[in-house]
């Protein structure tokens, strides 16, 4: 009977007693003094030496009374890193057209893609190329090639940079690529590549963006109807003046 007795008392001493767990899975029994910011006090007994254990080593302590102090936390500092940030431009698309175009004889949507950080925008462009003269102009350069009704389609793409930070107004650059077939340049089938620098206006918030910008490069003329064509004119300065009025979302 005395030693069921005994056996119990044993049971209910380990029971009382405190653990700490380490990070590498080993525990320890003994007696939680205290749990300070970044270490924790520990004795294997009453008697025995208080110890001074860096909570880096620990991932638990539970007192006698069932309290459990949560020393690590791994989990949390991983999903923090991996927090996902409120993008720079929350309208990362833009959908415009640039009025100016109609007065060359062009009508046309373009559509950009920002990037989350807003540091990178590409452009699709689609033009459709007519002959202003006899309806927006009295009369043409060429008579010959002046009859309604002629169309034509001019595509590319753009890569706007945009590398420095701006409330409300923020500084461009990047290639420009541009082919198609030019009605009113005597219908002339042309490849150009330029160099834009431009300004964009409107804040992240704004529904409204616009962007001017200038383009300086250098056109191939591939084929004209008004042109003859030879290896001097192939190769051509060129520029544009641009102005696009656009709605983001």
């Amino acid at each position: 009977m005395r030693l069921i007795i005994l056996f119990i008392c044993l049971v209910f001493l380990c029971k009382a007693q405190d653990k700490i767990y380490y990070a590498d899975g080993s525990t320890r029994s003994g007696v939680l003094v205290s749990v300070g910011q970044e270490f924790v006090f520990f004795k294997i007994n009453d008697t025995s030496a208080i110890e001074k254990i860096s909570k880096s080593e620990l991932v638990l302590a539970v007192d006698k009374a069932g309290t459990r102090y949560l020393i690590a936390e791994p989990l949390h500092a991983e999903v923090k890193s991996y927090k996902l940030q409120t993008p720079a431009y929350p309208h990362p698309n833009l959908l415009g057209f640039q009025p100016l175009d109609i007065f060359v004889g062009r009508i046309g949507l373009y559509y950009e893609r920002l990037s989350l950080d807003d540091k990178l925008g590409v452009v699709i462009p689609f033009s459709l190329s007519f002959n202003p003269f006899g309806s927006l102009y009295k009369s043409a350069r060429s008579p010959a090639l002046s009859a309604r009704g002629v169309y034509n389609y001019i595509g590319g793409v753009d890569l706007n940079v945009y590398p420095m930070e701006g409330e409300f107004t923020k500084l461009f650059f990047g290639p420009r690529l541009r082919y198609g077939t030019d009605v009113m340049l005597n219908q002339s089938e042309a490849l150009s590549v330029q160099t834009q620098f431009g300004l964009r206006i409107g804040n992240k918030d704004s529904r409204f963006i616009q962007h001017a910008s200038f383009g300086i490069g250098f056109v191939k003329v591939i084929s004209s109807k008004g042109l003859a064509i030879t290896n001097k004119q192939e190769f051509r300065g060129w520029y544009s003046l641009n102005y696009r009025a656009s709605f983001a979302w």
